[in-house]
């Protein structure tokens, strides 16, 4: 299937990658050579990056476009990934979002203010059906509404700053 991808280093290649099902990737002219904070698509097509200076851009109808003006939930973020049945979730320094493209309604799961766990740096959505929400604060496990598990140390030792979550094919 098609992708795309940011290059940072080396220098000569910075910038946005695309590729279309069976062509090699190609370095197109769409953007700035800004660092993007993140980037996604779902099912090949529908792509959505930000910049980590706050710009959010999508591809509609083969075209690039800023999204202005940008909503509350959509400032700040710290990753984008679209869910398999639809909708977006964004992680955010002020919790996370979930965009419902059915309903056009966000749904925002935050702590208390001074919460380091409001920090949101990364998400997986788990094949049991959970969902894993990283953060500054460590891990949180979010069975349903009702079952929330948090993990913040391991071994006795606390977790901080997580930045990447990941899936065995064993799940």
């Amino acid at each position: 299937s098609g992708g795309i991808m940011s290059v940072m280093h080396p220098a000569e290649q910075r910038g946005l990658w695309e590729w279309k099902p069976n062509e090699e990737p190609h370095l197109t002219n769409e953007g700035r050579i800004d660092f993007i904070q993140s980037l996604d698509m779902m099912d090949g097509a529908h792509p959505m990056y930000a910049y980590m200076l706050g710009e959010v851009r999508a591809k509609v109808n083969n075209t690039w476009n800023t999204l202005e003006p940008l909503p509350e939930q959509l400032t700040n973020i710290l990753f984008l990934k679209y869910r398999k049945t639809g909708g977006l979730w964004v992680g955010t320094e002020s919790g996370l979002f979930l965009y419902r493209v059915t309903t056009s309604l966000w749904k925002h799961w935050k702590k208390p203010h001074t919460s380091k766990s409001n920090k949101v740096t990364d998400f997986l959505s788990a094949t049991d059906g959970s969902f894993w929400i990283a953060s500054d604060e460590g891990l949180e496990i979010r069975r349903n509404e009702r079952s929330v598990e948090y993990i913040t140390k391991i071994e006795n030792k606390e977790l901080h700053a997580l930045t990447g979550l990941a899936e065995d094919a064993n799940g």
